[in-house]
């Protein structure tokens, strides 16, 4: 019997796919998918962005196992109590969201930083004084 996966599932399935090609296009010297300054610019802030929407994607997990707990509809496999697990679930969540805050705020910085940063019309290699 096969099971369809849920949006979510798929979504993530896809993001995995994604940050494994992001990974690539990252490799030094410049990746492939590197041309300039800008484009880890534009990298840092689309993942900034991408990170700051991770808790509210892992507040509604929490939210809609804790629903099913309440609703008597979870049991740990061997039919024990799934609470203590949903609970576990719950701080790791939390966790997470507080990470994932930390990291959209630091590639924010990053970005930042890079805002004036491009390339110079001729290569200059710069020695010390």
């Amino acid at each position: 019997m096969t099971t369809e996966k849920s949006a979510a599932v798929e979504l993530t399935d896809a993001m995995t796919a994604l940050v494994r090609v992001l990974v690539y296009a990252t490799v030094p010297p410049g990746g492939p998918g590197f041309t300039q300054p800008g484009d880890a610019h534009a990298t840092l802030g689309n993942l900034s962005t991408a990170t700051m929407g991770l808790p509210q994607a892992f507040r509604q997990i929490d939210e809609f196992l804790t629903g099913l707990l309440a609703d008597g509809r979870l049991q740990v496999d061997g039919g024990s109590n799934a609470a203590p697990r949903v609970i576990e679930v719950h701080s790791a969540l939390e966790n997470a969201a507080d990470y994932a805050n930390a990291l959209s705020a630091a590639l924010g910085r990053a970005q930042a930083a890079l805002e004036s940063v491009s390339l110079r019309d001729s290569f200059q290699a710069f020695a010390p004084a």
